[in-house]
């Protein structure tokens, strides 16, 4: 009997509004697990083109302070910092890693007489070398990753490792007191390097970059001052430091993440 009579509000109609331009109540609103942040969405792979401009400076026999040294960053002649500019562009598959090209330019020089060692102003040897060098780098992020609503979040701060291989050309030209001198031992004007280095940039919303990168370069020469004693115990360094500027391209665009402005789902049962 109860079965087949009916509600007695069966034929009251219902009224549903929806206005999408409402504004909903923050009580209303969904309220996420953390504070709103300013988050991008995943787009790999991803494109970035860069180029920038920095310092440069040499570990070399000529040159540095009263360390006896030549490749540590104590030994560094600050005063003999030259400008570097670097152009490449980066192909990053996923979260973790990127590969890199690049093409740097750089100037590198020494000079004994701003040495505070007394055995280098004795000798008072001064170079200048202009390097040109193209090379590979294998970079590995380290994101911060959100998982919401069936999106992966990244920070637009993103810290990173990285190691390559690199050629470059090289053409020292060094002096002494008396006017130019000539290495006693020819070298090759082509040379490899090994790069180590780390790195940080900031990506914002219509993807514009902005970034700074600090890399060490091993060689395979000790001639890049034009210069070596029988008392050198290892290969001459360089050292690129930069400001970035760049432009990511991706199949999707960056996007700002908001919180839901949508009232949550609720299952009516009759």
């Amino acid at each position: 009997m109860f079965a087949q009579s009916e509600p007695k509000d069966w034929n009251k109609k219902k009224s549903f509004t929806s206005n999408s331009n409402s504004r909903i109540s923050k009580n209303q609103r969904k309220k996420p697990f953390q504070k709103p942040k300013r988050k991008t969405k995943y787009m790999f792979p991803e494109w970035s083109f860069d180029a920038g401009f920095g310092s440069t400076n040499s570990f070399t026999d000529i040159g540095g302070k009263e360390y006896s040294g030549k490749n540590s960053f104590v030994d560094v002649q600050l005063s003999t910092t030259r400008l570097d500019y670097t152009f490449f562009f980066e192909y990053r598959s996923g979260t973790r890693e990127g590969y890199v090209f690049a093409f740097n330019i750089g100037n590198i020089s020494g000079s004994d007489a701003l040495s505070p060692n007394t055995s280098r102003t004795e000798r008072n040897l001064s170079f200048t070398n202009r390097i040109y060098e193209l090379g590979f780098k294998h970079k590995f992020y380290f994101p911060i990753n959100i998982y919401r609503n069936g999106w992966y979040y990244q920070e637009p701060l993103q810290y990173y490792l990285y190691y390559g291989v690199a050629y470059f050309f090289h053409n020292p030209k060094l002096n002494d007191p008396s006017g130019r001198y000539t290495p006693t031992k020819s070298f090759s004007k082509f040379q490899g390097a090994i790069p180590l280095g780390m790195g940080i940039h900031y990506t914002f919303e219509k993807h514009f970059r902005v970034g700074f990168d600090i890399g060490w370069r091993f060689t395979t020469t000790d001639y890049l001052d034009g210069f070596t004693t029988d008392f050198s115990k290892c290969q001459d360094s360089y050292a690129f430091s930069s400001i970035t500027f760049g432009y990511a391209l991706s199949k999707n665009k960056y996007k700002k993440r908001v919180n839901d402005t949508k009232p949550r789902f609720k299952l009516k049962v009759f």
